[in-house]
């Protein structure tokens, strides 16, 4: 196949929107095409991490995963029942040490985006706000003068761990979204919904907010205030939200369109409402907050997202034009539990989902326990081009071809557009040929041919095979070289000028130089989702692998032959199953181990005497617990719940209620000491 592709119109001057601030160190701001740095484009990645979600004294650890997989800004949810569960009872420690989690992003040289709420969803019972507050008699998320007294104290208060830490301060605070899917699900659309979200925003500001960034959902219909927030969009592989018992058509986050408004997104809150973004989007960037890590499981749709499901759509969204992308969630956790009830979203509270009582795994690329899933290595291949290449990338925009594919069942049209950089007069083709779900055409090989205004530029075959995902640079210079064509996609720049792609054979990729040919070298695709840039370098291994602080660590689970562990049934029924776990470990403990359960059911749960400490929806793989979470337990017990008919089981799964297998894993931990 050959791709006749024209580069056609002309570079858009990016005019100055007004969000901006500075500190001693640097100057942040936002035009209408990218957000800036140091008055340089700047692409920032952004991952969700909730801290009254995990452990206090882990969040620096992970915080340093986090940002050896690309992450620059965290953002989280202060959630108000988490803080305030008792009326005038606020808690700031432990796990809901805002100041501490604030303190600890800055160690770790991480910027943070406060989503405050007060309304956040999150699949957090009431969204957020507290049973007292949510039965209250009178309107909530309105200009409701007794609701605003409220929220005015719940903005003080997250102010009160906030102050002499915003970005002004050289703290690590940089932005606030206001709300959350407001006039979208609940709250007011019309004069009466942008009125209050210009509340929200006065009295924040009032409060003591003083930020470069304020933002605010704009999928689906959801109110954004123009020159007043930033309209941020997001994008999941599904919807586990819907109650249909069944897959859903082809999801349209796969295309490479002009079109980044995902409707699906919580249209159980507002199934018949509006689908259109409510503000201007042309004078804004493409900002993305909520582009799926993963997707949470629900009691009715059990859903199992792949690693290509989540590289695919934000490659997709990279490829539309997108200059942040932001991810809900990045990092998993584990829902606290209160002392009036349990926190998590239910049909019994008026939600229209039910999701387990503790996990929030999320399957996130760093789930519950702080480990990766697949789609980490994935993410942080794509995150390492984005940053390696951000001064060419940001600034370029994307073209789309004549024949758009607009259809997500189409699996015969091939899907690619190109992001060109005016100024270089070279940019990169992207191809996604991955649809959920889907068998997709294998193309076989396909060139394309860019007609630039004095020149056309023809690259080598590039063989797009089912799942293919590609960003293939063209035109592009490294110093004294061209780069004038190539079929491997790039990754990154080593400090010594080596420049590395991958292929999926690298033996048949071609590289194209005009004049002084680089050191380059062209890896496959397999060892470009393990590798880690550091010490200058692109440097592949087998086992999970990050930095923190002046070290760098490799990680791996081998069998723990040294743990006894037996399971002992102790009680049946017609509907679920119970044993009774009990672990002996050697004197000299593995850093963790990962008690697996291999089962035939609907859910499970873990007791620590009478205490649940942990609970699974099935979604057909093993469930792993971390027992060094719970202080390596020497028994538990395990209840194991029937499969039901009146739920959807993405994956193919035997019915009953059966454990198969108990088993633990030792996690090996090794580190070594790098140069800073």
């Amino acid at each position: 196949m050959h791709i006749l592709f024209p580069v056609l119109g002309n570079k858009e001057v990016p005019k100055p929107l007004p969000f901006s601030g500075h500190n001693d160190h640097h100057q942040l701001g936002a035009t209408s095409a990218y957000l800036t740095k140091d008055n340089m484009p700047w692409f920032p990645i952004m991952g969700e991490f909730h801290y009254t979600r995990y452990p206090e004294d882990k969040w620096l650890e992970q915080l340093y995963k986090m940002k050896a997989g690309g992450i620059e800004i965290v953002a989280t949810y202060v959630i108000w029942i988490h803080h305030e569960e008792i009326a005038g009872e606020w808690k700031q420690s432990g796990q809901t040490d805002l100041i501490k989690f604030i303190k600890t992003c800055q160690q770790a040289g991480l910027y943070l985006l406060l989503r405050v709420g007060p309304w956040a969803h999150g699949e957090v019972r009431n969204g957020g706000f507290p049973d007292w507050l949510q039965h209250a008699p009178f309107e909530k998320r309105t200009d409701n003068p007794q609701y605003l007294a409220y929220v005015a104290q719940y903005f003080k208060r997250i102010y009160q761990a906030c102050e002499g830490l915003l970005f002004k301060d050289n703290g690590p605070i940089i932005g606030v979204q206001i709300e959350n899917e407001y006039g979208h699900a609940g709250g007011k659309n019309g004069q009466e919904g942008y009125q209050h979200m210009t509340t929200l925003k006065q009295m924040l500001v009032k409060t003591g907010f003083d930020v470069p960034y304020y933002t605010a959902t704009a999928w689906g219909g959801a109110v954004v205030v123009d020159q007043e927030m930033l309209p941020v969009f997001g994008g999941y592989v599904d919807a586990p939200w819907f109650n249909k018992l069944g897959p859903l058509p082809a999801n349209r986050n796969f295309l490479i369109t002009p079109d980044y408004n995902d409707e699906l997104i919580a249209n159980d809150f507002n199934p018949d409402g509006l689908a259109e973004v409510a503000t201007n989007v042309l004078d804004y960037p493409i900002l993305t907050a909520e582009l799926g890590g993963g997707l949470q499981v629900t009691k009715r749709r059990r859903l199992y997202v792949e690693a290509d499901a989540t590289e695919a759509q934000a490659l997709c969204k990279l490829a539309l034009g997108a200059n942040l992308l932001g991810y809900y969630m990045y990092h998993g956790g584990t829902n606290p539990i209160g002392e009036l009830s349990t926190f998590q979203e239910s049909t019994a509270t008026g939600s229209n989902t039910d999701v387990p009582v503790l996990s929030y795994d999320f399957q996130a690329p760093i789930g519950e326990y702080g480990y990766f899933h697949p789609s980490y290595g994935c993410l942080r291949k794509l995150h390492l081009f984005i940053k390696s290449f951000e001064q060419w990338l940001v600034a370029a925009r994307p073209i789309f071809p004549t024949e758009l594919v607009t259809n997500p069942e189409d699996t015969q049209a091939l899907r690619y557009n190109i992001r060109y950089n005016d100024d270089l007069q070279g940019g990169f083709i992207f191809i996604n040929n991955y649809q959920r779900h889907r068998q997709m055409k294998n193309h076989g090989q396909v060139s394309f041919t860019i007609e630039l205004t004095d020149k056309s530029i023809e690259t080598p075959p590039i063989h797009v095979a089912p799942g293919f995902k590609g960003i293939i640079p063209f035109q592009i210079k490294f110093g004294e070289a061209l780069l004038q064509s190539t079929n491997a996609s790039l990754l990154c720049q080593e400090e010594d000028g080596t420049i590395v792609f991958y292929h999926h054979d690298p033996e048949v990729a071609i590289v194209n130089f005009i004049g002084k040919v680089p050191k380059y070298r062209v890896i496959t695709e397999e060892e470009a989702n393990q590798g880690l840039y550091y010490n200058g370098q692109f440097q592949v291994a087998a086992e999970t692998q990050w930095l923190a602080q002046d070290h760098h660590y490799l990680e791996w689970t081998e069998t723990a032959e040294q743990v006894m562990i037996s399971a002992e049934q102790i009680e049946e029924s017609k509907i679920k199953q119970h044993f009774v776990l009990n672990l002996v470990y050697p004197e000299q403990r593995a850093v963790d181990y990962l008690l697996s359960i291999d089962f035939i059911g609907d859910r499970t749960e873990l007791f620590l005497g009478e205490q649940l400490i942990a609970d699974w929806f099935q979604i057909g793989t093993d469930w792993q617990v971390s027992l060094a979470r719970f202080n390596f337990p020497s028994q538990l017990k395990l209840t194991i719940y029937q499969t039901r008919s009146d739920v959807y089981y993405e994956r193919e799964i035997e019915t009953g209620c059966q454990l198969k297998q108990a088993s633990v894993q030792a996690v090996v931990r090794q580190s070594e000491q790098i140069q800073n």
